[in-house]
């Protein structure tokens, strides 16, 4: 009896650890000068970022975006998901004004300095 509560119990676990298997997409807006880089417990979360990145003429990719000309980045987390805007060099936004917006929901990452 106890090793069959024993081998539900290794099958539940494993079953928990395939359910938290992260998809990983991004979507990058070049009338912004920005990217953004998403991870999710699940597709569903993914998939309403594909269309809201087709809503606003992005290109949307299952690769993460370039660090290439980078400026910083607001990583707004969940225990569900997280999402990464990257703001790169030609961008219109004032960068001190969103850093201190990004505050408000998420953290400002400066981005990884170049050799």
């Amino acid at each position: 009896m106890r090793f069959a509560l024993l081998l539900v119990l290794v099958v539940a676990c494993k079953k928990d650890k395939a359910a938290e298997v992260v998809t990983k997409a991004s979507c990058a807006s070049t009338a912004s000068s920005t990217c953004e880089d998403y991870d999710s417990k699940g597709p569903a979360y993914i998939e309403s970022r594909k269309k809201d990145c087709k809503q606003i003429s992005g290109t949307f990719n299952a690769a993460a975006c370039p660090t290439s000309g980078l400026l910083g980045s607001c990583q707004e987390t969940t225990a569900n998901w997280t999402r990464t805007r990257h703001y790169y060099a030609g961008t219109s936004v004032d960068l001190e004004k969103t850093k201190l917006e990004c505050s408000a929901f998420g953290k400002w990452l400066e981005p990884p300095k170049q050799p």
